[in-house]
């Protein structure tokens, strides 16, 4: 049986960490092997961002592998923007350090498919990360005309905070990381319910960080949801956030197991989070 060769750049500066992805792509190759399959993956090798600049210019490739450790003069994120501008049509993996999981969800939400923690790098893993996230990648481009932003206030609709929420908690329980949601409404209902959700969309701005998502759930409802190491810290953040908004109506602070009964009780988050408003 035969499969196609798949590229991959993998900016990386760190002997050691090289030396282990060899081991791990030769022992994917060689599961592969045992298995009647012929398909591998081709590695090219970037020793800073400026090297994987320019192999993204010069070939093309299926996925890029991207070690933040590889960012030796600038910051990971900075580096990450300028790789995902050069590489606009692959999907991004990112390999981080322990205890930078929350530095790779940030990065997934502005365009990473996918992260992996360098302790628990391995062949089964790391393959099933590469695959699936040039299969997510694929059909995300297929889907790119779909908007995804409510045209008014420039945050995410509900259908697409109902999708990377489920996306998030699945890295939730992967990475042992507590969600929290704040779901709000404006009240009493404006009478120029637009120019109000701009207004309250530029608090959210003002009031929230790139680890958290924030939608516009409906005309005067808002959410915003994010992932933290530990319980304490999910409900300290929560009461930050409940102290600004009060002012400006009614909300309900969800987390953890609540959070994920919440959203078993009825399909999707904006009727599953309407009815527990509603009865309040």
């Amino acid at each position: 049986m035969t499969e196609r060769t798949n590229r991959v750049l993998i900016a990386c500066d760190d002997p050691d960490r090289v030396l282990l992805l060899e081991e791990a792509f030769s022992e994917m190759d060689e599961t592969r092997f045992a298995r009647g399959l012929r398909g591998s993956w081709q590695r090219t090798y970037a020793l800073d961002i400026d090297e994987a600049v320019a192999e993204l210019r010069r070939a093309s490739f299926d996925v890029l592998l991207f070690d933040h450790a590889a960012a030796v003069n600038d910051p990971a994120v900075p580096a990450f923007f300028q790789l995902r501008r050069a590489a606009t049509d692959i999907p991004i993996v990112l390999l981080v350090a322990p205890g930078d999981e929350l530095i790779g969800l940030a990065l997934v939400r502005q365009g990473a498919q996918d992260f992996i923690v360098e302790s628990e790098l391995d062949c089964i893993p790391l393959e099933r990360s590469l695959r699936c996230s040039i299969e997510r990648h694929r059909l995300l481009s297929a889907q790119r005309n779909l908007a995804l932003l409510d045209d008014v206030t420039g945050l995410l609709h509900h259908r697409a905070f109902d999708q990377i929420l489920a996306r998030d908690l699945s890295l939730a329980d992967l990475h042992h990381l507590h969600p929290y949601l704040l779901d709000f409404e404006l009240s009493p209902p404006p009478a120029d319910r637009d120019l109000a959700a701009i207004r309250f969309a530029d608090t959210l701005f003002a009031e929230t960080s790139a680890h958290e998502l924030v939608a516009r759930l409906g005309d005067h409802r808002f959410a915003v949801f994010g992932l933290l190491p530990s319980e304490l810290e999910c409900r300290l953040r929560l009461q930050r956030l409940e102290a600004v908004l009060q002012p400006y109506g009614e909300f309900q602070s969800l987390t953890g197991a609540q959070l994920r009964q919440a959203l078993c009780d009825n399909s999707g988050l904006e009727s599953s989070l309407g009815c527990h408003l509603q009865h309040r």
